[in-house]
């Protein structure tokens, strides 16, 4: 991800997930969200997976408390995940039927933001990549001594 997605919500250091959960989930479903952060040790957050009598899904964590889905499928976003240039955030769920063995999925996503060092500047006339121009250089192309064009390097 680069700087710039990283901070469209105005918070570089943080960001949301949401957790969808496939159609074939059924009450007594159990749903484990584990958030690896970055310089932090892992945790986790547990749900178990209801539907109320329109076939609706809700689900309760662990506590019991009922977590409002707004769509059908979708059981939660997960806000204030931290995140760090250069460094990896991941987030992993797993829903495991209601007996623990028979039917499970599991997906993960990671994001990791670009570091500071992972951006460059370059001249573009620099033909001899030596991060100096000649005056041969500066006039390359558009025969302009006075001025040059420059190209941002992103992160991968």
């Amino acid at each position: 991800m680069t700087r710039e997605q990283a901070v469209s919500d105005l918070d570089l250091n943080s960001t949301k997930v949401t957790i969808k959960l496939p159609k074939n989930a059924v009450s007594g479903d159990k749903l484990t969200v584990t958030i690896n952060e970055p310089n932090e040790t892992p945790r986790t957050k547990e749900y178990t997976v209801g539907r109320d009598a329109n076939g609706k899904f809700f689900v309760k964590d662990s506590a019991g408390n009922e977590i409002n889905t707004k769509q059908m499928a979708e059981v939660s976003k997960i806000s204030g995940i931290k995140t760090a240039t250069g460094e990896e955030t991941k987030v992993t769920a797993e829903i495991v039927d209601s007996d623990g063995s028979i039917q499970h999925a599991k997906g993960s996503s990671s994001v990791t933001i670009a570091g500071i060092n992972d951006m460059a500047v370059r001249f573009v006339e620099d033909g001899d990549h030596n991060v100096s121009l000649t005056r041969g250089e500066s006039k390359d192309g558009d025969n302009k001594l006075d001025e040059t064009t420059i190209a941002v390097k992103s992160a991968k």
